[in-house]
């Protein structure tokens, strides 16, 4: 055949990647993230300058200045919004913003946020090291609290269509308090009250409203149209298309404002047809559909409108989880990982540690526990072959890692990746030197070998001084984990750092000296003086991250806090020490174990650990261990715990079951007339939820609750 009729592939216009590597890409980088950093400060700098306009007086409204934003400068209603608010929520944070050359669209969105959401977005922003539109966005809708109606309206419609209806909020907002009065006047008359003859003796009486009096047949009238009224104003504001009750609860978990919206437009709907009674808008009622909260929400008195199921105000998670399970450590040193893992929900099956005197205060310290050696020259594949058949749910090391250590090494990276290959468990993590995340070669690596085994991993920058740790120290983490498991699992944010000080850490350990009676009187004043003057130096300083000389700059920076670095002691100093030293002391074992975050009751051989003080200072810190085990364990079993206040209590608290008060309420349907009675906490946390105990098919407790929700609602549509 002359003609070719061979399928011919579209051709698609590409481009030279060594393009992109030119001088002229190359040049235009810097350019524009220098613009771009600029884009930042010029939004700041207007800010300020609209701040400014505030104080020329004082009287001039927030609306007011909007308006003239929009007229006289020419800005849109989202960037006159945002300039208002921004000097006094992002102004202290300019550097941060400039440095990491923020968008607009970010800024946008952060500028008429809460505190709460802006230090959450600032928190990922400082562990990331980036923070996108996505990223701000979902924050913002998870977490952003509102003083009313109107800034969910703002939050929510104003930013979408870029338009003022502030009117529109006002006039919800009074005629839903014209609807709260009218559910009062309903409510506080028309009662009567009836003795019932078999309990009259005691003064029982019970409660009836006289629902043919044409009073309350007028006022639930009014009250039908006044809720129509309000109904037309939600619709104009936020459509007509709302989620059905029975999906509310599954929709709250994800965004209370369009819960609370959705949920007080069906309330609305139910006053309007006049699905109620006077018992149901009481502000004792119990009615699942919680009408006078919903109109409250509306008139700007309540923050949302939720399920009674939802409230967590109040509502306490778990710090101690509720299972155990089992975990191996393949480089013990002095227990840090074992030791922060028992209270996140793990159980030490086996310790292998190479160091003997490290194996003898493990044992001390944990007589339970099966501590073994480990020979560092033995086929890791061999050594841990027992466990294979163990269903082992986490492996990790309690010793910081090399990405390439030394052959026949405890502290190699690659005899690690071995035990996982050959216990197979769940999940595993490891610390390493930080400068691995740098490495994208060794991690691209590292990533392949495990997603051979069946592992997904991820790689994680940890900051121990944010947990507790009061040193500055990097780490990074690599998280692997199977069956899907890692898909669920979220590195814990901590976005009210937990800091620990030097000064705070140290302070009785350093005025431990005991005094026999025999030092010159003169001695012990200057002693005080010198740790008076001490505490104030190191307060709010951090212990450097190496507590070994291992560089000059190591050493200068320990000396900036008073500490010689260059050796160890073994007491406490004494007034001679610092006053013959230049008021420099030298950390004797139980400041070392304090600096690294083991608990008091730990206890170290101090001869042993003087003499290889590297076994402490590459141990994982307790916190660190208890900060990655509780957020895999809710990866695993989909429970939720409260991991701030988890690292807050004591590491050697045994795992417990905390008392659980509750209460019962009894719900009635409106149309079969039948009845059930639900227990939940007192503080009105979904039942088994939060803090639930029972784990059917791992579900969680508030899935459980949001399938009741929904079925309850379900078979009241069914019935109607």
């Amino acid at each position: 055949m002359s003609q070719d009729t061979r399928a011919v592939e579209p051709q698609k216009a590409r481009v030279d990647q060594q393009t992109f590597s030119s001088a002229a890409f190359t040049s235009a980088k810097r350019r524009l993230q220098s613009l771009r950093r600029k884009m930042a400060e010029n939004f700041l700098d207007m800010a300020a300058e609209v701040e400014s306009l505030k104080a020329v007086d004082p009287e001039i409204s927030g609306d007011e200045l909007t308006e003239w934003l929009r007229s006289k400068v020419g800005l849109s209603f989202n960037d006159a919004t945002s300039y208002l608010h921004a000097h006094a929520t992002l102004g202290h944070r300019a550097q941060t913003i400039s440095d990491h050359r923020l968008s607009l669209d970010v800024l946008n969105l952060l500028a008429t946020c809460d505190d709460e959401c802006i230090t959450e977005c600032f928190a990922r922003l400082e562990r990331d090291g980036v923070l996108d539109v996505a990223t701000a966005r979902e924050v913002l809708a998870r977490n952003m609290t509102f003083r009313g109606l109107s800034d969910a309206a703002k939050f929510s419609t104003f930013q979408a269509h870029d338009k003022d209806h502030s009117w529109i909020v006002r006039s919800l907002e009074a005629k839903a308090v014209e609807l709260l009065a009218l559910m009062d006047d309903l409510s506080n008359n028309y009662l009567l009250l009836y003795e019932i003859p078999e309990l009259a003796d005691d003064g029982w009486c019970e409660e009836e409203y006289d629902r043919e009096d044409k009073g309350y047949i007028v006022k639930e009238s009014q009250i039908a149209t006044k809720a129509a009224e309000v109904r037309t104003l939600i619709e104009l504001l936020f459509g007509s298309a709302h989620a059905e009750r029975a999906d509310v609860l599954d929709l709250a978990m994800k965004n209370s404002l369009q819960a609370s919206i959705a949920f007080s437009w069906h309330a609305l709907k139910d006053l309007e047809s006049r699905w109620f009674e006077a018992f149901d808008i009481r502000p004792d009622s119990r009615d699942l559909r919680a009408l006078r909260k919903c109109v409250q929400f509306l008139a700007g008195e309540e923050p949302k409108a939720l399920p009674p199921v939802t409230e967590r105000e109040g509502a306490a998670l778990a710090t101690i989880p509720w299972q155990q399970f089992s975990m191996i450590d393949i480089a013990a040193g002095v227990g840090g990982a074992s030791l922060g893992l028992e209270t996140a929900g793990f159980k030490p099956l086996a310790l292998y540690e190479y160091w003997g005197f490290a194996q003898s205060m493990l044992k001390k310290n944990r007589p339970a526990w099966d501590v073994r050696k480990l020979i560092v020259t033995a086929d890791p594949e061999k050594l841990f072959s027992e466990h294979i058949d163990q269903e082992i749910m986490l492996l990790t090391s309690g010793t910081i890692l090399r990405p390439v250590g030394k052959k026949h090494s405890y502290e190699d990276f690659g005899r690690a990746a071995l035990a996982v290959k050959t216990v197979a468990p769940t999940a595993f993590f490891f610390a390493l030197d930080p400068r691995v995340l740098t490495d994208e070669g060794f991690k691209r690596e590292q990533e392949r070998l495990f997603r051979e085994l069946g592992y997904e991993c991820q790689w994680h920058r940890v900051d121990v001084s944010t947990i507790g740790v009061p040193r500055e120290a990097l780490l990074a983490i690599v998280v692997g984990m199977r069956d899907g498991h890692l898909e669920k699992f979220q590195m814990p944010l901590i976005i009210h750092p937990i800091r620990n000080y030097v000064a705070e850490t140290l302070g009785d350990a350093v005025a431990a000296h005991e005094w026999d009676g025999t030092e010159a009187p003169a001695d012990r004043v200057l002693f005080d003086h010198w740790f008076s003057h001490w505490k104030k130096r190191c307060a709010g300083a951090l212990a450097p991250s190496d507590l070994t000389l291992s560089s000059t700059t190591v050493v200068k920076a320990w000396a900036e806090l008073g500490i010689d670095i260059a050796g160890f002691s073994t007491a406490a100093p004494s007034p001679s020490d610092v006053l013959r030293s230049g008021a420099a002391f030298k950390l004797n074992p139980e400041m070392l174990k304090r600096l690294q975050g083991f608990p008091p009751e730990w206890e170290l051989a101090g001869d042993d650990i003087l003499s290889n003080p590297r076994v402490l200072s590459t141990s994982m810190p307790p916190a660190l261990a208890k900060f990655m085990g509780l957020a895999i364990y809710s990866a695993v079993t989909g429970e939720r715990l409260d991991i701030r206040k988890a690292l807050m209590e004591s590491l050697t608290i045994p795992p417990q079951r905390p008392a659980m008060p509750s209460r019962t309420l009894e719900i009635v349907s409106r149309f079969s007339g039948a009845r059930k009675r639900v227990s939940i906490p007192v503080d009105g946390a979904p039942t088994g939820g939060l803090r639930g105990r029972v784990h059917v098919h791992r579900m969680q407790g508030e899935q459980k609750e949001r399938m009741r929700w929904r079925d309850y609602w379900e078979a009241e549509e069914q019935e109607f």
